[in-house]
């Protein structure tokens, strides 16, 4: 005991140490951000600004929509829609909480599952609406959207000194940020020229604030023990940097940095299969985006990216193309955070979102010539997700593993669960992710065994989540999934996903989910099997598109969305209800649609549970 207090009286001491080191730290760079921004407006002279004037970014206003009214208005992550003539930089709008701007970023408090959002103002700092602003000048060649770029700019400028506020508290938002300010300032550069904006003040703080993003990312680099997008977004962001003002003499360095780091961000977080490691559809998209615009980038800047990198980004795209619905829209297995490098689409909703067809464009600028597959049924073996299809069904289902080595961070309990489009509608669905930090019970509903299209056993989860104040963002390892068949052929497709969450218990279970499509007749069928002993309480669930109406008759349940029925069948040896539930098109929507619940209670040991589902019209 008296050892335990003296190690525990030298970690104190240790701890001390380290804020005296972290709040140093912080006063230093505080101090050389503003001696360069203050420098900067000093004795940066006109001809230093006009070497900025070279078209560097390979961006064309002509792929951008553009904005169409004088009084733009925007939604952030479910909120209503705010007008950018009267930005708070620091606001949840949903909640009006303000965070404290004054206060260093470094002990700034979020996460407490108070209701409050800091990817509220996050999302409004990144300014993704910058360039489409930017783009409307360029059609309509109005200066009145270039004013109000400027306006914006300045404002954010001027309002966000390096280190304070919550829009310095990691680099990643900053990366995100400065990577749609290089796009609008390419945008914008005939105005600048045109009306000799060479000799504003503005502009040389926007280039000292330019520096500032560039030198705080460089020196708050997420690299910790998992590299995931965080790091990447960073080298991005330096990327751009990098390539759009060389004027800086740390530029160089910091494309040093970026594209390294984009060749082991691409080696580490991409299976070999193309799919990326968070397990996550919608960071695959991200994360796809960001490694594609860098190769975009590269591209027109003559830099040379490896081999193993561009096969790779190829395979990502594919992954995009074969896991994109009939109707556009992209499944929602893991998380969902709306996640975007850049968004040029003029309305952002849930169905544009949900549409990653924007990659397609991005991809083909890279290689021009056609790089797209057949679309037919495959398996993603690293990744672990498998696209069943035939002319009228598509089916995404989900076999992934924790993913990020094991944190599992950004997935869910979703092993075996699937979505179902017919003819062109979802019937089946993922419920999404809803929020993170503003509420941790939902996040934590939300990724839950029973928020899932599959069993859950005893009301246990397949892979532990962790009480909520231990962190919303890993989960337990527990279930380690695997495929353990595969099959396809032009008349049917065989999938087996099992996994070994359930072993834990006293009367270990194993499942084993077996998938056959017929594809000729379109019939799927799955089929649940248990292998263990002892009695125990078997739940499943089927989340349905808010759109079906259901009704039943005898062992089947007739699912309409618009015109389209399916009839879906089950065991006699099962009780169902039906629920009303909420599901989640995007992060910070909630709506309300209806699942379908069965349960059996007993011994279910080397029993099978036979579902089909199929086409009234058979």
């Amino acid at each position: 005991m008296i050892f335990l207090k003296k190690y525990l009286r030298q970690f104190r001491f240790i701890y001390f140490i380290y804020q005296i080191y972290r709040k140093l730290r912080q006063f230093i760079f505080v101090c050389r951000s503003f001696f360069f921004h203050y420098f900067t407006i000093n004795f940066l002279n006109r001809n230093n600004i006009l070497t900025l004037f070279d078209e560097r970014l390979p961006y064309s206003y002509q792929n951008i929509y553009s904005l169409e009214d004088k009084n733009p208005e925007i939604s952030l992550l479910g909120s209503n829609r705010i007008s950018l003539k009267s930005i708070s930089w620091f606001q949840d709008v949903n909640t009006g909480y303000v965070w404290n701007k004054k206060m260093l970023s470094a002990y700034i408090q979020y996460g407490k599952g108070d209701g409050n959002d800091i990817k509220v103002p996050w999302e409004l700092s990144r300014c993704y609406f910058l360039p489409q602003m930017a783009a409307a000048y360029c059609k309509n060649n109005d200066t009145y959207y270039a004013k109000e770029c400027i306006t914006i700019l300045d404002n954010w400028i001027q309002e966000n000194p390096p280190y304070f506020g919550p829009n310095w508290m990691n680099a990643m938002e900053v990366g995100i940020r400065i990577s749609n300010w290089c796009v609008t300032f390419q945008l914008l550069l005939p105005y600048f020229k045109e009306y000799k904006v060479t000799e504003s003040t503005f502009l040389k703080q926007f280039y000292a604030s330019c520096w500032q993003h560039g030198d705080y990312i460089f020196h708050n680099l997420e690299k910790g023990t998992v590299i995931s997008n965080h790091y990447l977004a960073d080298i991005v962001g330096l990327l751009y940097i990098g390539v759009s003002f060389p004027e800086f003499k740390e530029s160089k360095k910091w494309l040093t940095c970026a594209i390294e780091g984009l060749e082991e961000c691409m080696k580490k977080q991409v299976y070999e299969d193309g799919v990326d490691f968070e397990s996550s559809i919608s960071y695959h998209r991200l994360v796809t985006e960001m490694f594609g615009c860098a190769a975009l980038v590269c591209k027109y800047a003559k830099i040379q990216l490896s081999e193993s990198y561009l096969g790779k980004l190829q395979k990502m795209f594919h992954f995009v193309w074969h896991y994109t619905k009939p109707n556009g829209q992209a499944p929602q297995i893991g998380d969902n955070d709306n996640g975007r490098l850049h968004i040029f689409e003029k309305e952002i909703n849930s169905k544009i979102i949900n549409d990653h067809s924007h990659l397609f464009v991005l991809a083909e600028k890279i290689w021009p010539q056609k790089i797209w597959p057949e679309k037919k049924s495959i398996l993603f073996s690293k990744g672990q997700i498998a696209i069943l299809r035939s002319k009228n069904i598509y089916c995404a289902i989900s076999g992934r593993p924790n993913g990020q080595n094991g944190n599992g961070g950004h997935c869910h309990n979703d092993i075996g669960s699937f979505e179902l489009n017919a003819y062109g509608k979802d019937f089946f669905i993922d419920p999404g992710t809803y929020t993170y930090t503003a509420d941790l019970d939902s996040r934590n509903l939300f990724r839950s065994t029973k928020m899932h299209n599959t069993v859950m056993v005893d009301s246990e989860e397949q892979n532990r989540i962790p009480p909520k104040e231990q962190g919303v963002f890993w989960m337990y390892e527990d279930a380690k999934p695997k495929i353990t068949k595969w099959e396809t052929d032009k008349l049917k497709d065989v999938l087996g996903v099992e996994h070994y969450g359930y072993n834990r218990l006293q009367n270990q279970i194993t499942h084993k989910r077996l998938f056959r499509f017929y594809k000729s007749r379109e019939i799927l069928e799955i089929n649940d099997l248990f292998l263990g002993t002892g009695d125990h309480k078997f739940e499943w669930n089927f989340y349905l598109h808010p759109s079906i109406h259901i009704q039943s008759e005898d062992r089947k349940i007739f699912l309409t969305n618009e015109d389209k029925t399916l009839i879906f069948e089950f065991p006699e040896s099962l009780v169902y209800t039906i629920s009303e539930t909420s599901v989640s098109p995007s992060y910070g929507i909630k709506i309300q649609s209806k699942k379908i619940i069965f349960l059996f209670y007993g011994n279910a040991t080397d029993t099978s549970f036979f579902f089909r589902i199929y086409s009234n019209l058979l």
